[in-house]
C-alpha cells in the first residue's frame, strides 16, 4: 500500500510518496521500506508520474515501463498533461503491454477468480445472516447475488474506455477455460447447470467492463506537471487493472483531476490511503464524519417513530397520524448530510486551501513530506499494519525550473554513480 500526496499552486506542485511495499507470491507476502514511487516521465519537460497499489504492470515493474516511455517519448514535448497521459497509454499498447496472450490469459483467469470470491462471500454472509426456519441453498443465493451484482453494474457503474463495447460471444469463449475451473471447483458438491454458467458468465461480463476493480494487482498511476501549452499545474490520475484480448483495463479517474487556474487556486490531493491527510484537512476523520451522518439518521429516524407511537397512545384522530407518518424525514436527514459536509469543507478545508494558496514552493514541498509522515506516525502508533513506511521521497516541479527532487533515497552511492543519477 501507499500514502502519495499532490499540492499545487499556481507557483508549481509539490508531490511526495512513502516507500513501503507489499510483496506477495500467493502463499506468503512481505512489507518493504524500499519501494520508489516518483518518476520523471520526461527529463526535458515538466511532468512526472506517481505510482500506487501495485507496483508491476502485467508482472513487469512499472518503474521499468516509466524508465522505457522516458527514454522512447519523453524527448517529445506535448501541448497538456492529459496528452503526455493519453501518449503514456499510447505507448504501452506499442509495446504490447509488455507481455504475451498467455500472460494476459492467466490475468483474465485471476480476475474471474477475485470475482468469484467476491460474490461467493456476499452469498456466505447473507447465509450466516438467515433464520433458521429460511432454507434458501448456497447454490440459490449465489446465483441472486451474480443477478444482483449485473444488474448493478448494467445500471449504476462506469465502464472501462476499452471495453465498453468488448463483444460478449469474444468473452465467453476467452474465459471458457477458467469459467470451467472456477465453477467446478465451486460447486464440486452441488454441481452446476448451463444456467447457472450462463448467468456467472454475464455478470462477470459486465464486472469486466466496469471499473470497479477487485484484488490486490491493481495499479493507480497520478501524472502531474504542466503540458507545453500549461501556465499552471495539473494532476491526472488513472487506474490499471490489467490487459484482457489486447484491450487495457483502465480508467480515469475523473473526480479526482486537479487543474490549477483562476476558479481553482490550491489543491491538495492525496491518493492510495488517504484517510489520515483527509482528517487533517478536514478536522475529522472520514470514517468518524459517516458514523455521525448515518448515527444522525437513525436518531432522527427513532424521533419520527417515537413521536407517532406516543400521537397514538395519546388517541390522536387518523388523518393527524397520517400527516406525521408522511414527514420527509429523507429530505431532512439529507439537509442534515449536506450542512454538516459544507461546514467541514468551508470552515476546515477552505482555510487549509487558503494558506495553500500564498505557499511558495519550498512551503508546498514540506507541507507534502510532512503530510505522508503523519500518515506514517499513525500506522505505526496503531494496531494497523504498517503499510506506510520508510524514507519519504520530495520533488517540486515548476514551470520553469521543471523537475526537482528536493528528497530522494538511493540504493547506491551518489559518489560513485553520477552517471547514474544524470539518466535518471
Amino acid at each position: 500500500m501507499t500514502a502519495i500526496v499532490g499540492i499545487l499552486n499556481k507557483s508549481g506542485i509539490a508531490i511526495a510518496a512513502d516507500s513501503a511495499a507489499t510483496i506477495s507470491n500467493g502463499r506468503s507476502r512481505k512489507i518493504l521500506n524500499t519501494e520508489t514511487k516518483i518518476f520523471r516521465l520526461s527529463k526535458t519537460y515538466p511532468v512526472s508520474v506517481m505510482v500506487y497499489g501495485s507496483t508491476t504492470f502485467m508482472r513487469t515493474p512499472w518503474e521499468l515501463i516509466i524508465k522505457q516511455y522516458s527514454r522512447k517519448c519523453g524527448s517529445k514535448g506535448r501541448d497538456t498533461l492529459k496528452e503526455y497521459v493519453d501518449d503514456f497509454l499510447k505507448f504501452l499498447r506499442e509495446e504490447k503491454y509488455f507481455c504475451d496472450k498467455d500472460a494476459q490469459d492467466e490475468k483474465l483467469r485471476d480476475m474471474l477468480i477475485d470475482f468469484y470470491k467476491n460474490v461467493r462471500d456476499l452469498a456466505k454472509e447473507e447465509i450466516e445472516e438467515q433464520d433458521e426456519e429460511v432454507q434458501t441453498s448456497y447454490s440459490e443465493l449465489f446465483l441472486d447475488k451474480l443477478e444482483e451484482v449485473k444488474q448493478r453494474f448494467i445500471i449504476e457503474s462506469e465502464k472501462c474506455p476499452e471495453l465498453e463495447k468488448y463483444p460478449f460471444r469474444v468473452f465467453q469463449n476467452k474465459a471458457q477455460k477458467a469459467i470451467d475451473d472456477i465453477l467446478t471447483y465451486g460447486f464440486e458438491e452441488e454441481g452446476f447447470d448451463v444456467k447457472q454458467r450462463l448467468q456467472f458468465e454475464q455478470s462477470a461480463y459486465e464486472w469486466i467492463k466496469s471499473v470497479t476493480f477487485l484484488g490486490d494487482f491493481n495499479s493507480g498511476l497520478v501524472f502531474s506537471g504542466y503540458g507545453e501549452n500549461d501556465i499552471f499545474p495539473s494532476i491526472y490520475p488513472i487506474e490499471v487493472a490489467g490487459v484482457i484480448d489486447d484491450r487495457l483495463r483502465y480508467f480515469v479517474n475523473e473526480g479526482r483531476i486537479a487543474q490549477i487556474g483562476n476558479d481553482n487556486v490550491a489543491t491538495i490531493a492525496p491518493y492510495a490511503q488517504a484517510d489520515v491527510m483527509q482528517t487533517f484537512m478536514d478536522g475529522i476523520a472520514p470514517d468518524l464524519l459517516d458514523y455521525v451522518i448515518e448515527h444522525n439518521k437513525q436518531l432522527v429516524n427513532q424521533v419520527h417513530t417515537r413521536i407517532y407511537n406516543k400521537l397514538m397512545e395519546a388517541g390522536v384522530g387518523q388523518e393527524t397520524l397520517e400527516l406525521v407518518a408522511n414527514i420527509d424525514f429523507d429530505e431532512i436527514n439529507e439537509q442534515a448530510k449536506t450542512e454538516l459536509v459544507e461546514y467541514v469543507q468551508n470552515e476546515k478545508r477552505e482555510g487549509l486551501l487558503d494558506a495553500v494558496e500564498i505557499f511558495n514552493v519550498q512551503e508546498l514541498a514540506s507541507m507534502a513530506e510532512n503530510l505522508v509522515s503523519i500518515t506514517n506516525l499513525q500506522r505505526h502508533f496503531t494496531s494497523d499494519e504498517e503499510t506506510v513506511g520508510g524514507p519519504v521521497d520530495v520533488a517540486i516541479i515548476t514551470r520553469n525550473e521543471g523537475f526537482v527532487w528536493i528528497k530522494r533515497k538511493l540504493w547506491f552511492s551518489n559518489e560513485l554513480n553520477k552517471r547514474s543519477l544524470n539518466d535518471d
